[in-house]
């Protein structure tokens, strides 16, 4: 059941017409959020991907994201591990 769910998701073998669900495009949007010129920052290429997991960011928070101090602060988040994948840090420090 789990294989026939993450082919539905990821739009693996659907029928012609058939569509995959818009969080299948969340880590590959505009080139993926770890390119080299991206990454470690929040672009708005960032505040679209997270719309497709149907997490919806009220525009004032994206405006402070993209241009406010609250991205410099998140951006400050990122710099500790920069360029590191998420998926390859170690547990304890996520």
């Amino acid at each position: 059941m789990l294989e026939v769910d993450l082919r539905r998701y990821f739009g693996i073998g659907l029928p012609p017409g058939a569509v995959a669900f818009t969080g299948s495009r969340f880590e590959h949007l505009a080139g993926g959020g770890d390119r080299s010129e991206v990454a470690d920052r929040i672009t708005a290429q960032d505040l679209v991907a997270v719309q497709t997991l149907s997490v919806t960011v009220p525009a004032p928070v994206a405006l402070d994201i993209l241009e406010g101090p609250l991205g410099v602060r998140l951006s400050g988040c990122c710099t500790p591990f920069p360029g590191t994948s998420i998926w390859l840090m170690p547990k304890r420090l996520l």
